[in-house]
């Protein structure tokens, strides 16, 4: 129910382009650890027990996401440039539990605690997606710079600040949330 944030920057060199405007490229990815259970098991401890994501915290799930982008630019005789594309890719990867049990009740248990477990997760994925979409129309819309070095440099600080303004939202979802608590991700027995 943490967040781990890599931003890798890719930048294009000069290139001719017609539009600014692109979509933003997503992918969500999914992990798996096992939790075994057997009956008369606390079914907290063993998901706590098995997870692989606890950092010693007691997490049982984890969502780790990146945003990266590039852009293209264009220059005309007096040097000014303008941004002629980008393309923005938000990538990420959800780690949760599979429960393996006899136990019918405590299946029913996981169930109910999983899906709003991953509900919370999806969550954390969502910033990642607000960040690509605002990162892609604000440096889309940039206007020109009196160099092709300064545009790049407003480009990236825009884009990092964008991503900065993110990861405090997302502490905060944390915050909101109890991790997922107040969302129903909360096991019980």
């Amino acid at each position: 129910m943490r967040l781990a944030l890599f931003a890798p920057l890719a930048l294009c060199g000069l290139f001719a382009a017609t539009a600014a405007r692109a979509e933003v490229d997503e992918s969500l990815d999914y992990l798996y650890y096992d939790v075994y259970h057997q009956r008369g098991q606390l079914l907290h401890k063993a998901i706590t027990r098995a997870s692989t994501v606890s950092k010693g915290k007691g997490y049982h799930g984890f969502t780790e996401w990146k945003v990266r982008w590039n852009f293209r630019w264009d220059s005309d005789r007096s040097g000014r440039c303008h941004i002629t594309s980008v393309n923005v890719v938000a990538e990420g990867t959800i780690t949760l539990p599979a429960l393996h049990t006899d136990d019918a009740r405590a299946q029913q248990n996981f169930d109910r605690y999983i899906e709003a477990l991953e509900t919370h997760e999806l969550g954390h994925f969502r910033f990642a997606q607000d960040a690509a979409a605002a990162i892609e129309i604000a440096i889309g819309d940039m206007g020109e710079r009196a160099s092709c070095a300064r545009l790049e440099a407003d480009a990236n600080a825009l884009g990092h600040a964008i991503l900065a303004e993110a990861i405090r939202d997302e502490k905060d979802y944390d915050l909101r949330t109890d991790h997922g608590k107040t969302q129903g991700a909360r096991i019980s027995g």
